[in-house]
Parts: structure tokens; C-alpha cells; sequence
């Protein structure tokens, strides 16, 4: 009843005032903190948050209540992430539209003219639109996107080159709501809680695709490239890669405060720094994303491979694989053609609810995962992207178990791991010792019909 008495009160002085009814009105909260919509001139509901005012054609629910709360929220990571101090975004404000009908919207000028086709959000300035989704979590996570493009532009100038601006906002949105505290900048560790976001599921979908891009052909999108949704999944994951690869994360937390003035020099003088190790990177790269799932843990889950610690031979060689990391480095660097033969033995714990797990280098098949049975040991050959940004080959997963032989497909790096979860490495236990052969014929080797093919060849050279 008090508080019923102090709304109609505000209600009252705010009349007598002639203050605005809509700022007035939507200033004033229901119980449980939720604020009431006033309306428009243009018939639209619209609430008022400190940096934001919340305009749209569609009913307003729970969900939608709390957006103001949530851009507010939002700030002050914003603020520290690109180091602009309180005193300076204390007083920024932003209008975002959300559409349920874009014509509507359109018809009351709330979309101008010479604002270019979008699919889903656009930032102008100090507005955003968003079209509405069919989740709660989804309709927060476009907001937050687009509000991460306004805050780089206020702050830094730019949001930066094409793959830079989408990728940014798409890690800095994917958040956590709950019961007020907003966390942003997570990594996803369940489908649950983040309806329709999607991008692991592309990633997964497409990354076996002959036209997966490149690490290097995502940093050189153009401008369009983004009319896809698979460019946002590429981009996010080209960003969250790049921020904690050891060769890399010194140079973008570097570039995270900069000004983004000049755009077209970004990408250019990012891949200046970082060509030293694109060798590195690029293979390390395609074995992340080949096994990149739900709960990933990036210290332990992005590979840190060396080519100065390459080994030479055909052993055997003994390597020692940790149960708790994603992909390790053997050393070995196979060549198209090689004959592998591996053999591993060491018993590891690998759970612990509800009580430990034991586990040995075929896995338990009381449990599968991607087809496989949980700590299996597996192999993957990894190769760098070749110049120009063209891979030079698919990556090749074989189940390795206790003892496995093939032949290599292709030239790479050997990596070995156990098959397991991301989120769930972290409480495992113990070491496998593999021992690792390789055949390999003598590069002077060849066939007694190329060697005559070869000097045929030499003699017709002479002749002309």
C-alpha cells in the first residue's frame, strides 16, 4: 500500500512539474524492481534504464523488463575492459529499438532510410536495433552485442576490422543473467542457458567442410562477410584463440585499449607481429578447433606446439601424455606416406563422481564421447596453413587405444590427447607412456620408372 502511495505520488509531482510522462513514468518501479512501460507519441512501450532507453512494438515481459538493468549492468565491465574511466561514460546513453515489426518501425522513422539492410542487429552512433529472438538469453546476448559495438566506438573510435568488431562483441556478449549479476566475456559450458546462440554447433558442423576459412582468411573478412551466420562463429572463435594462445595473447591485450582510428592498417600490422610464429599458431589452430566443445578450458585445451623441438628418426620414441591437458606436442613430425605404429600403457583417474574413475589407454566404455569411448587415447595430425592462407590439408583423428598402426595421410605435427570433455580434464590424474615408431622412406628413394622419367627429362632440357 506504501508503495502504491509514493507511485502515485511521483505520478502527481511529475504531472505538476511538466516533467516528460514518459521518462517520469517509466521511472517508476513495480514491486520486485520491475520497472512499468510508458509509451511513445508513436504508440510503441518503452522503458528507461541510466544508459539506455528501451523502445518496442511487442508486449513487454519479464524479460524484456530487466534489459534496461542488464545494458546498465553492462557498463562498467565495458568501461574496465577498455579502459575508460567512470567519470567519462558516467553520462553515455544509448537508444536501442527492439523490432517485432520492422515495417512498423520504419513508418515512425525510427528507422532511417540510409541504414543498410541488417539480418539480426545494427549499432549507429548512439541507437541500436535489434529484431527480436526467440529466446530470452538470445534477445540479451543482441543487445549486449550491439551495445559492445556503441561502447568500442564512444571509447575507442572503431569497433575495428570486420572479423575484430564481430568477434569482440560476440565473446564480450555471451553472458550469464542470473538473479541480477550479469557476467559477460564466458565461455559457454552447456547448451543450457544459452538457447539459440549456436555457435559451437556451427563450428562443429562445419569445420570437416573443404571451405572452412582459415585463421588467416577469417582475419581478412570483408565487409559482407557477416550477411552469414557462420562468419560470427568463425570470428568469435578466431578472437577467443588469438587472446590465449601464448604467441598471440601479448599482442591483442595490447591492441584491447588502442584506438581503432585506422581500420585498414589493423589486421595488417596484427599479422606483422604475429607472422614469427604463424607456423605455430596455424597448427595449433586446426587442432583446437577440431575437438573445440562446451566448457573449454584454454590454458589447457589450445595446443602449444614447438618446431624447434622437432625429433628426427624413426625411434621408437618415448613420450609422456598428461591426462589433464588437450592436445600435446610429441615432437614428431610426420611426412604423406609414413608408417606409425603406437603403443601406450599407464593407468589414470579421469572422474570422480560418484566416486573415481580408473582408466586406461582404450577408455572405459561405460561412457562415449564424439563416437569414442571416454579416455581413449587419440592422435591427431595437425598441419600449418601454407602462404597465402591456404591450408595445406585437413586434420587426420585416429583412436589410438593401447596400440594402433596406419599410415599418414598427410604432413604434420603429431599430437595425442585422451577423449574427454574440456570442462572435465581438470580433475584428472595421471600420465600415459606412449611409444611411438615411424617408417619412413629415404627422400633419395625413388622408383626405378621416376628416376628414368627424371633423366629423360634432363636430356630434353639439354636438347633445348
Amino acid at each position: 500500500m506504501h508503495k502504491r502511495f509514493l507511485r502515485l505520488m511521483t505520478a502527481i509531482v511529475c504531472f505538476a512539474l511538466g516533467i516528460a510522462s514518459e521518462k517520469c513514468v517509466a521511472q517508476v518501479v513495480r514491486e520486485g524492481g520491475e520497472q512499468q512501460a510508458s509509451s511513445t507519441p508513436e504508440g510503441f512501450r518503452q522503458l528507461q534504464g541510466r544508459h539506455m532507453t528501451f523502445i518496442t512494438d511487442l508486449p513487454i515481459d519479464a524479460a524484456m523488463q530487466q534489459l534496461p538493468a542488464v545494458f546498465d549492468a553492462a557498463m562498467p565491465f565495458w568501461g574496465e575492459y577498455f579502459g575508460v574511466p567512470e567519470a567519462t561514460w558516467s553520462s553515455w546513453h544509448v537508444k536501442a529499438y527492439l523490432i517485432g515489426d520492422r515495417n512498423r518501425f520504419k513508418e515512425a522513422g525510427y528507422i532511417p532510410d540510409q541504414l543498410p539492410p541488417f539480418v539480426n542487429g545494427y549499432q549507429l552512433e548512439d541507437q541500436l536495433w535489434c529484431i527480436d529472438q526467440p529466446s530470452d538469453y538470445y534477445r540479451r546476448h543482441l543487445l549486449l552485442h550491439e551495445g559492445t559495438h556503441w561502447f568500442m566506438y564512444r571509447a575507442l573510435g572503431s569497433a575495428g576490422p570486420p572479423w575484430y568488431m564481430e568477434g569482440m562483441a560476440e565473446k564480450i556478449a555471451t553472458h550469464r543473467w542470473d538473479e541480477g549479476k550479469l557476467s559477460l566475456d564466458v565461455f559457454p559450458d552447456r547448451r543450457e542457458g544459452f538457447e539459440y546462440w549456436g555457435r559451437l554447433r556451427l563450428i562443429r558442423e562445419l569445420r570437416s567442410q573443404p571451405t572452412r576459412p582459415t585463421l588467416e582468411g577469417i582475419l581478412r573478412y570483408g565487409p559482407t562477410a557477416h550477411q552469414q551466420v557462420d562468419a560470427y562463429a568463425w570470428s568469435w572463435a578466431a578472437v577467443w584463440f588469438l587472446k590465449n594462445h601464448p604467441r598471440s595473447a601479448g599482442v591483442m591485450e595490447r591492441m584491447r585499449k588502442k584506438r581503432l582510428d585506422d581500420v585498414q592498417e589493423f589486421t595488417p600490422r596484427l599479422l606483422v607481429q604475429l607472422r614469427p610464429h604463424w607456423k605455430e599458431l596455424t597448427t595449433s589452430w586446426n587442432a583446437w578447433i577440431e575437438q573445440i566443445d562446451y566448457g573449454a578450458d584454454m590454458q589447457r585445451d589450445i595446443p602449444e606446439i614447438d618446431f624447434a623441438k622437432e625429433v628426427s628418426g624413426s625411434g621408437p620414441y618415448e613420450v609422456k601424455i598428461a591426462t589433464d591437458r588437450g592436445w600435446q606436442d610429441s615432437g614428431i613430425r610426420l611426412r604423406k606416406g609414413d608408417k606409425v605404429r603406437i603403443s601406450a600403457k599407464g593407468r589414470f583417474k579421469i572422474g570422480n563422481d560418484p566416486k573415481p574413475w580408473y582408466s586406461e589407454p582404450d577408455g572405459v566404455t561405460i561412457e562415449y564421447f564424439l563416437g569414442q569411448p571416454l579416455g581413449r587415447l587419440l592422435a591427431l595430425v595437425a598441419a600449418p596453413d601454407a602462404g597465402g592462407g591456404s591450408r595445406v590439408g585437413a586434420t587426420s583423428l585416429k583412436a589410438v587405444g593401447s596400440q594402433t598402426e596406419w599410415t599418414s595421410e598427410q604432413d604434420g605435427v603429431l599430437l595425442l590427447k585422451i577423449n574427454e570433455p574440456s570442462l572435465r580434464l581438470s580433475d584428472n590424474e595421471g600420465m600415459i607412456d606412449a611409444k611411438i615408431e615411424v617408417d619412413r622412406e629415404s627422400p633419395n628413394t625413388q622408383p626405378e620408372n621416376s628416376k628414368k622419367t627424371d633423366e629423360e627429362q634432363q636430356d630434353s632440357d639439354r636438347e633445348k
